[in-house]
């Protein structure tokens, strides 16, 4: 089937497998402050999304990774980032 890409279909049948339950797994943990977050996040996109799917997929599946350090850091600026800038003017 895709000899030119993988070993042999076994193996290409383990990666599908592998991806499938990669994805499944990840979505299976989203709860509504992941939606929320990816909302809020697509709200203060300027770029043109020419596939809203795509992107709404991609972003739901980066959501648990990148969630912590965004809010992270809006506490971190909220807390020490305004005082900086107005120590050093």
């Amino acid at each position: 089937m895709f000899h030119g890409y993988f070993l042999n279909e076994s193996t290409f049948h383990r990666k599908e497998i592998w991806y499938l339950y990669t994805w499944l797994y990840r979505f299976s943990k989203l709860d509504s402050d992941h939606v929320r977050y990816v909302i809020d996040c697509s709200k203060n996109n300027v770029t043109q999304v020419d596939n809203i799917r795509a992107y709404l997929l991609t972003a739901m599946y980066n959501a648990l990774g990148t969630i912590e350090n965004y809010y992270q850091a809006w506490v971190n600026y909220d807390m020490y980032g305004r005082g900086v800038w107005d120590k050093l003017s």
